[in-house]
């Protein structure tokens, strides 16, 4: 999927502008959530 609507936004717009702005965000949310994902917890962590 990620190939593919890569190269249909570049086809719409005829340049590669608005498509790598959909990558930086897309890897920028990527990242957010990736070291949200990866803090050092436990899943069922007592309260207290």
């Amino acid at each position: 999927m990620g190939p593919a609507l890569f190269g249909a936004l570049h086809a719409l717009t005829n340049n590669w502008t608005v498509s790598l702005i959909v990558l930086i965000v897309s890897m920028s949310l990527q990242a957010l959530f990736g070291a949200f994902a990866g803090r050092d917890r436990y899943v069922l962590e007592p309260k207290g």
